[in-house]
């Protein structure tokens, strides 16, 4: 299983607001007033991406896939409510979990800030520049439009700070090698 998984669920009509599925998303959940597009057809070029039912998705979670796509159409809140019960349970805490409906995006899981509600909006094609940033997902080459919804995440500067992180350890390391580097013989005491 890959360490990072996402699913994002396509719900065209559901108002994200009925049913007890929904209420634990709701409980969990960053709600974003949101304008849909063509979103789906974005997902379909993320490398790996793999459409799923929802009654598949803990078969489908324990294979390589970093993207699940559940696309119920033009569901409303009852059957999104209904399809959202497997997609809950089988989601652990690696797992990012965007549901977008008609006009409200939630997400949660992974590198997601719990229960909250942000004003600023977000559109469909900022959706897949989000999957990508939290879940190490890489970009469609011919992605160029869309921002990472920063708003949305626990630590805005989680990147930076792991990038500075990372190049201290190098300088750490580039220091030990020059210190414990053996002195060449021509130029040892003993010679």
């Amino acid at each position: 299983m890959a360490e990072k998984k996402s699913i994002l669920v396509l719900a065209g009509k559901a108002a994200i607001q009925d049913g007890s599925n929904i209420a634990a998303l709701i409980k969990k959940a960053v709600l974003l007033p949101y304008t849909p597009g063509a979103l789906l057809a974005q997902a379909e070029k993320v490398e790996g991406a793999v459409k799923a039912e929802p009654d598949r998705i803990a078969a489908e979670m324990e294979k390589a896939s970093p993207l699940l796509l559940v696309d119920l159409v033009d569901a409303d809140d009852a059957v999104l409510d209904a399809a959202l019960g497997p997609i809950l349970e089988a989601a652990d805490r690696r797992t990012l979990v965007v549901v977008a409906g008609r006009q409200v995006l939630a997400l949660f899981g992974q590198g997601i800030t719990k229960a909250a509600e942000i004003t600023s909006g977000a559109d469909a094609a900022d959706v897949i520049p989000t999957i990508a940033y939290v879940a190490d997902v890489p970009l469609p080459p011919d992605t160029t439009a869309g921002r990472v919804l920063y708003a949305a995440l626990k630590d805005p500067n989680a990147r930076l700070k792991e990038i500075a992180r990372l190049r201290e350890s190098v300088r750490s390391m580039q220091a030990a090698m020059e210190r414990d580097k053996p002195t060449p013989w021509g130029k040892h005491d003993c010679a």
